[in-house]
Formats: C-alpha cells, structure tokens, sequence
C-alpha cells in the first residue's frame, strides 16, 4: 500500500489517498490482504486507488458476506 497526501495552495484539508492493488485480482484477498485493506477501511482514507477496481470491490462485498 502507498499512502499520499496532497495539499494544494491554499486548501485547507489535505486528501488522504491510497493505492491498493490485490496480487491476485480473480482470487479476491488473501488473508493478509483482508487485515491490511480492513485497517485501511477503518482509517476512513478520502480516497483509495487500485488497477483492479471491479475486483477489489468484488472481494470486499464477498468477505463483508462471509
């Protein structure tokens, strides 16, 4: 995971970003990965970046189920 804030001239708040990309995009988390993007989520990031989007919110609605 990468974390970046960005603040522009002027603003007042910072955008709390974040890159997350699953290793294996069709198997959804691994365990690992589960406990990383939940500590992630619980953060309230402003804004969370991946190459995998469809499947990322696949896996997350998929653990959230189980």
């Amino acid at each position: 995971m990468v974390s970046t804030w960005f603040r522009s001239a002027g603003a007042k708040e910072s955008v709390d970003a974040w890159t997350f990309t699953l290793k294996n995009p069709t198997g959804g988390f691994s365990d690992a990965e589960w406990r990383d993007f939940s500590a992630l989520m619980a953060l309230k990031p402003d804004q969370i970046t991946t190459d995998e989007a469809p499947a990322t919110a696949l896996a997350w609605s998929k653990r959230l189920s189980d």
